[in-house]
């Protein structure tokens, strides 16, 4: 394997990781939100009273999850900067 193989094949791995990395953040990112409409329902839910989305009897108020947006959105922004950097010096390595 010469040097530009091993490099090129760092290079791939470290990509591969990086967008594991993105899309469990993105993964993350997009089951807060859907947790936060959720919790916005949740407050008009009382046990024995029909759900205002679905109609079904609520037989049980669920607990509300804390969700940093922001936190997550940070993370998701900074995993998609680092794939993006990992692409870039896949392609500049490829073009050298």
């Amino acid at each position: 394997m010469t040097a530009l193989e091993a490099d090129l094949t760092t290079l791939e791995q470290a990509g591969k990781d990086a967008k594991a990395t993105f899309e469990q953040a993105d993964a993350d990112l997009n089951a807060a939100r859907v947790a936060n409409q959720a919790a916005a329902v949740r407050m008009h839910l009382v046990a024995g009273e029909p759900c205002p989305v679905c109609l079904q009897t609520v037989q049980m108020v669920p607990e509300q999850e804390d969700n940093d947006l922001v936190a997550l959105e940070q993370r998701r922004s900074k995993a998609e900067q680092t794939l993006l950097a990992k692409r870039e010096d896949y392609r500049a390595k490829v073009v050298s």
